[in-house]
């Protein structure tokens, strides 16, 4: 019973490998995974530098407002406040996302080099010449090299990784992503569309009333002063209540492109790997089913 089920395995799996030969002696040669995954680079890249041009102005709105300086000179006496320091951690924060988003860019940049080295005609030829050998082996049911099984899946994979992964990988963000992405960009554009920036020196003089004889003269003094200084410290406090609530749509953002570039296309990495070495692990079977494989 046990044979009989291994001839059957045997009369499917053999034509299936052939066939799977063949479609790689033509996949090597015409690149029906290239154009598509160079399309899907270019539109994360274009994601990507949208994001990245976003964060950029809203640090460069924060890091001016940060400069900001109250000069007051009551009584001929000058005092200079630095009321922007209260953005110091929201301008740290998006320096750490657009800094991320860089990266995130330079990736994409990365995965289109890879593709084109894979579609090298010299990766190509190789990776013809070794399937040959290999399928000839197999057809001939001669026992497979460990050397030349090894030199297949290191050439699939230079080959065919990159464009399988990031079309995977497309195909999740356009299902579970997409949505997620569109609403955290356009909150962001949104902020820094609608903060304004603030001036980035606010200067007082004396105030008129300001007599040094008049009764009171302290406590107008010191009304004066709570008036001039809360106003560019109202401005500050709402810039960073307004760039705050963008916080959780950066995070968001943030994940999604590590999710894109880095976790997705590693798992699917290792998902083709697996299954390249399962379906080249029984080579060459036998009529019983085992795999005959030298080790040189």
């Amino acid at each position: 019973m046990r044979e009989l089920i291994d001839r059957s395995i045997l009369a499917i799996k053999n034509p299936l490998i052939i066939f799977c030969a063949i479609a790689v002696l033509l996949c090597a040669w015409l690149p029906p995974l290239d154009g598509p995954a160079e399309a899907q680079i270019d539109n994360g890249l274009k994601r990507a530098l949208v994001t990245y041009g976003s964060a950029r102005a809203l640090h460069a709105l924060v890091s001016a407002a940060q400069g900001t300086s109250l000069t007051a000179a009551p009584m001929g006496v000058g005092t200079t406040l630095t009321v922007g320091q209260v953005l110091a951690p929201v301008a740290e924060m998006l320096k750490q996302f657009s800094d991320l988003m860089l990266l995130v860019c330079v990736s994409f940049g990365i995965q289109k080099i890879l593709i084109a080295v894979g579609g090298f005609w010299v990766v190509s030829l190789s990776l013809s010449m070794v399937t040959v050998a290999w399928a000839y082996r197999f057809w001939r049911k001669l026992p497979q090299l460990a050397w030349l099984n090894k030199a297949l899946i290191v050439l699939l994979l230079v080959r065919f990784a990159v464009p399988v992964t990031i079309l995977a990988t497309d195909i999740v963000y356009q299902g579970v992503l997409s949505p997620t992405y569109t609403e955290s960009q356009n909150a962001i554009e949104a902020v820094s569309k609608d903060t304004d920036k603030p001036d980035a020196n606010v200067t007082s003089d004396t105030p008129e009333d300001a007599n040094a004889d008049a009764p009171g003269m302290l406590e107008r003094l010191k009304e004066w002063a709570k008036k001039k200084i809360a106003t560019p410290n109202q401005k500050f406090e709402n810039l960073k209540t307004t760039v705050s609530q963008a916080f959780k749509h950066m995070i968001q953002l943030m994940a999604i492109f590590v999710i894109q570039t880095i976790i997705m296309p590693l798992l699917f990495l290792l998902a083709l790997y697996s299954a390249i070495k399962a379906m080249l692990g029984a080579p060459a079977l036998n009529p019983v089913g085992r795999s005959d494989v030298i080790e040189t």
